[in-house]
């Protein structure tokens, strides 16, 4: 009975832990851009008639920008509450992982384009795997994002496949900002708030990584992260070939 009692008061603290952390997110988080929104919008109103095509372009980019950080952290909240209930069905096929870098870098290229980052991809042709494609494009996605935010102008991006007989091993490595061991820890526990910035101040909650880490949970592999805070970080995971 103790046992019971105790294994219910983890799971207990668990949820409660997972609740706080979402509702910490949605309330701060994601309550940030859509101030910021609102405020690049009054600017705009207030400045019409006396607006200048460099200061609309520049009121523009800011709301642009507002707004795909609130698409990411709503997308990552849906992620997360379907990781949680089951909804997200494990659907595992036949597919090229060397391909579906390329395509998710390819929808990377203009926010890395904005900060001159380059990515070097550097993949083995015909990495053939079985894993499910949606979720495979979800952990790439929650990575190369990662990267891009928290590069340095004027830097790289490594995005790497490379196969053996048995395995292929993908990596994601930046040369930016890092990150400490503390946060590290705070961030792979979810039991605490953990807000960081990018290098041109984009929001992070940490909440992709943790969809990143249970969605490979779901496909056989786990996500390894080295990380040096002031030199970058290198986050890999590999998958079974399908032969």
């Amino acid at each position: 009975m103790y046992r019971i009692r105790r294994k219910q008061n983890k799971r207990l603290h668990r949820l409660n832990a997972t609740k706080d952390k979402l509702f910490s997110i949605i309330s701060h988080d994601l309550k940030s851009p859509v101030a910021a929104q609102r405020i690049a919008v009054e600017n705009m109103l207030e400045n019409l008639d006396n607006y200048d095509i460099q200061l609309l372009q520049k009121n523009l980019h800011e709301f642009q920008q507002a707004t795909e950080v609130q698409l990411e952290l709503l997308q990552n909240l849906l992620n997360w509450a379907r990781v949680q209930t089951g909804e997200i069905k494990f659907r595992p096929v036949s597919l090229n992982i060397s391909e579906i870098i390329t395509e998710v870098a390819e929808l990377y290229h203009l926010p890395a384009q904005n900060k001159d980052i380059t990515f070097n991809i550097d993949v083995d042709k015909d990495c053939i795997v079985e894993a499910d494609r949606q979720m495979m494009h979800t952990i790439l996605r929650n990575l190369i994002n990662n990267a891009v935010k928290f590069s340095h102008e004027n830097s790289e991006i490594l995005l790497q496949a490379k196969c053996t007989e048995k395995v292929v091993t993908v990596c994601v490595k930046d040369y930016g900002i890092g990150i400490s061991d503390e946060n590290m820890k705070r961030l792979l526990a979810f039991d605490e708030n953990l807000s960081t910035s990018g290098t041109n101040g984009e929001a992070g909650s940490g909440l992709g990584l943790l969809i990143t880490r249970k969605m490979l949970e779901r496909n056989g592999s786990n996500l390894i992260i080295n990380s040096v805070e002031g030199q970058g970080t290198e986050a890999m995971f590999s998958l079974i070939v399908n032969e």
